[in-house]
């Protein structure tokens, strides 16, 4: 059991769930769903709805076909209850500073609106992808979707030839579309730090002191922010949220929401670690709608001052110091020997991997069999 699955029987313990209809003989239709479920539900609970709501949960993550047709409409019902705890959960845990439950607690709402686990390949979404063809993405190193916009100009010929599969014209259409819409973000920050009275000032960060975390994105892809998905009933726009921790402490520092159409620029007072040295923050950047695009940047305190001593010296321009991201993602590290490469999970990104060519979507499918209507999934 991953982390996120552990948050489906305590949120469906919740009194919100207390008003799902468990019909007549429905407790053997849950008996029957239970055992193709992956989490096991006490078999004396078979007629409560918070059970219910448990297996409901289980097979819309699994894509479980239903018994009968009451069951789709109650998991209607379920998934608009649990969306609105689930984010109620994700503020209580930012509100009391647990960075890791916080992220979990996202990832799983990632898997409501996704309709999937989360150590599920997300390819599984996009139209025309089988397992086949998963298997061949992951022996090339490709698992996110965002590594395959930069094959969207020559789609035709990245299937047939590197993949070796031939698919049809209406397929290489709906994987098109379906791609072009995954939004692109770039993500960069400043960190300045602030006086007595929280106003900014252009001396050094300060050991457990405070400091104003400006934060921007640009979204260069996915030419709609709203996302249609097959197994949520609900239409939806695409939103971000934007978190600073510090992973040494699993201390969560600041959490905000934000939409984003094409620029968004936000900025976050945040407490400062105690130690530069042996302690780091984590700056994340994480989807509420998808899998696989949530981005990580590492802030080294230490490499922040010494960029402001340079320029402090003369060595760097104000323009350079305002890009104070570009900057430091070219100094090396302050330790580079004893630093070592972060342990990576497949549905995590950085920016390298982001193809500074990926919001170009000319393709080698005809031009004329690209709808930009079609009814596309992700």
């Amino acid at each position: 059991m991953n982390h996120q699955s552990m948050f489906i029987p305590l949120l469906t313990s919740c009194k919100e769930f207390q008003g799902l209809p468990v019909r007549h003989n429905e407790d053997i239709l849950n008996e029957a769903l239970s055992l193709m479920c992956p989490i096991k539900v006490p078999k004396t609970d078979l007629d409560s709805p918070h059970t219910k709501a448990n297996l409901l949960l289980q097979a819309h993550f699994s894509r479980i076909p239903l018994p009968i047709t009451d069951y789709i409409t109650d998991t209607k019902s379920v998934l608009d209850q649990t969306v609105r705890v689930a984010q109620c959960m994700i503020d209580v845990a930012a509100h009391s500073g647990f960075l890791d439950t916080t992220l979990n607690l996202i990832s799983f709402q990632q898997m409501l609106i996704q309709g999937c686990w989360q150590n599920e390949s997300i390819f599984r979404n996009i139209p025309g992808f089988n397992d086949r063809i998963i298997r061949k993405l992951a022996n090339m190193g490709i698992y996110h979707l965002c590594q395959l916009l930069p094959k969207l100009p020559t789609l035709t010929t990245f299937f047939k030839k590197d993949l070796k599969e031939n698919l049809e014209v209406e397929e290489l259409k709906l994987i098109y579309t379906s791609l072009s819409r995954v939004p692109v973000v770039k993500m960069a920050y400043n960190l300045q730090a602030v006086n007595s009275n929280g106003d900014p000032t252009s001396g050094p960060v300060i050991e457990g002191g405070e400091a104003t975390l400006t934060v921007t994105l640009s979204n260069k892809g996915g030419k709609s922010s709203s996302v249609l998905i097959k197994s949520f009933p609900k239409p939806k726009e695409a939103g971000w949220f934007i978190v600073a921790g510090n992973p040494t402490t699993n201390e969560m520092l600041v959490l905000k929401r934000t939409p984003l159409k094409r620029f968004a620029k936000r900025e976050l007072n945040i407490p400062l670690p105690v130690d530069f040295k042996n302690e780091k923050l984590k700056l994340y950047l994480m989807s509420d709608t998808y899998i696989g695009i949530d981005q990580i940047i590492t802030i080294d305190c230490r490499k922040v001052n010494m960029l402001i001593e340079k320029f402090d010296q003369g060595e760097i321009s104000k323009d350079q110091i305002d890009n104070q991201f570009t900057m430091l993602q070219n100094m090396p590290d302050v330790e580079s020997s004893e630093d070592e490469a972060p342990d990576r999970d497949k549905n995590e990104l950085y920016d390298s991997d982001y193809s500074d060519d990926s919001n170009e979507y000319a393709s080698d499918v005809s031009d004329d069999l690209i709808e930009k209507n079609i009814d596309c999934w992700i």
